[in-house]
């Protein structure tokens, strides 16, 4: 299982080196970290979804398509608390990270094939906002 934890209600960087062996020799235009209750829920029904190209968004970026050697993008992707509130805390949720080549093929970055990828919100213990 692929893991990402985070704290309800807090502000997340996710950053992800990719090598892009799924998608050579392409490079990575565009990025989607998509999270849901159930794998087969309707990307409509997300608990949230941030997609990212080389330009900068409230999303996060690609800081590397993935056009060196090895082919491996950098993915910036940014969550804020707004979209963690929205996660029941200790609760499992999926996400995957699906990828958009120069070429138009789409294709699962991770987790990879075979691996469940899942989300997990802990409750804060601090709850000072200023």
């Amino acid at each position: 299982m692929s893991l990402i934890r985070l704290f309800r209600g807090e502000d997340r960087e996710v950053p992800r080196s990719i090598v892009l062996t799924r998608i050579a020799p392409d490079t990575l235009s565009k990025a989607w970290l998509t999270v849901k209750l159930h794998e087969d829920d309707d990307d409509a029904d997300a608990i949230f979804q941030k997609e990212i190209t080389a330009v900068v968004s409230a999303d996060g970026n690609i800081t590397d398509t993935g056009s060196g050697d090895p082919l491996t993008a950098t993915l910036y992707f940014l969550i804020p608390s707004t979209d963690t509130l929205n996660m029941t805390a200790d609760i499992y949720y999926f996400y995957d990270i699906k990828g958009l080549s120069s070429t138009g093929a789409k294709k699962i970055l991770e987790p990879e094939e075979g691996i469940e990828g899942r989300i997990i919100a802990s409750h804060q213990i601090t709850q000072a906002e200023s």
